[in-house]
């Protein structure tokens, strides 16, 4: 009786495990435990590619040979035997998959690879005192980068968030999306949109990162999270490099934005801050040498000025004399 039942035609094996034939081959309980695993087995590997791709008589004849060679063995062997088939049925299916993937499917494989590493660009601008450069991302955000700055961001943002790296100074105009937050990273710290329009100061070598907020709100923080603060629309914040501290004003910097506007108002300021202002507008130190100089108050507007004419008006405002020097301009009393 084992031996008609271990003599099941191919016709009817094959069929069985392709799913093909109404009813299964004559099998003991066990015997039927193991045929449907290997029936499992024959279905992962892919049976269809199987029959088609690789040669179905040389597959049956191994495992009907080792059938017939084991079929007075106990029923554990038997057991094994239908392991050792569904081995055999599912490395040829394997190899033939393999092949089919290796053959057609290296160029996806390595499309689907690289669109997993995101794709960074950098616009880096020079030290210049009238230009500036804007920037549209691919969410629709709007950049002004000031002069002598570097931005670095994604071709595509990540899903989940939009992170940019900035060097220098930029304007964010942010397109909100309470579901993909907007963050700029700066050196050591980072300023995250909460729906706004935003300014950033934060040059290498300045003590100070600087945020105005124009519109909506921003968080501040420190790249660890333990110092964080929020700013609303109408006010600024500084946090800075050395103590780790933010600094909270209910005002925005005067002319935060004149490298944009290309306009510098002055209402009784003392000069030494009209002289720090006009470093950040046209990038080139300004220094005087007498300390009283820098305590003079200065009231003007300026409008699309070349920063020599500015540098001249004050000094024939004040009776004073500035020159250029190697490492920018310096003023003296007369």
């Amino acid at each position: 009786m084992d031996k008609e039942r271990n003599k099941q035609t191919e016709e009817a094996w094959v069929a069985f495990l392709a799913g093909e034939a109404g009813e299964k081959p004559d099998l003991d309980p066990l015997q039927q435990q193991e045929a449907d695993a290997l029936r499992q087995t024959w279905d992962l590997a892919g049976s269809a590619f199987v029959r088609k791709h690789t040669d179905p008589d040389k597959a049956w004849a191994t495992v009907q040979q080792a059938m017939e060679e084991k079929r007075t063995a106990p029923v554990l062997r038997r057991l094994h035997l239908f392991r050792y088939a569904a081995a055999v049925v599912l490395l040829l299916g394997t190899i033939g998959v393999i092949r089919m993937v290796t053959k057609r499917e290296d160029t996806g494989i390595q499309t689907i690879a690289s669109a997993k590493e995101t794709q960074w660009k950098s616009t880096q601008t020079v030290a210049h005192p009238t230009h500036y450069t804007t920037l549209t991302l691919s969410d629709g955000t709007v950049v002004k980068l000031n002069a002598n700055s570097t931005i670095e961001y994604p071709e595509q943002f990540a899903a989940n968030e939009r992170v940019v790296k900035l060097s220098g100074e930029a304007f964010f105009e942010v397109v909100h999306n309470t579901a993909q937050p907007f963050k700029v990273l700066m050196e050591k710290a980072v300023v995250e949109d909460i729906g706004t329009s935003f300014h950033i100061a934060a040059y290498p070598g300045k003590d100070k990162v600087v945020v105005n907020v124009t519109s909506g709100s921003v968080r501040l923080m420190d790249r660890s999270g333990h110092e964080t603060a929020v700013l609303m629309a109408g006010s600024s914040g500084k946090w800075n490099r050395s103590t780790g501290k933010i600094d909270v004003s209910s005002e925005l910097v005067p002319n935060y934005l004149s490298w944009v506007t290309q306009q510098i108002t002055f209402r009784h300021t003392p000069l030494s801050s009209v002289f720090e202002q006009l470093e950040d507008v046209y990038h080139v130190s300004i220094a005087f040498s007498d300390p009283a100089i820098g305590q003079i108050a200065y009231t003007a507007n300026f409008e699309k000025f070349e920063l020599n004419d500015i540098l001249n008006i004050i000094a024939r405002t004040h009776h004073l004399t500035v020159e250029q020097v190697p490492e920018g301009y310096l003023f003296h009393q007369q």
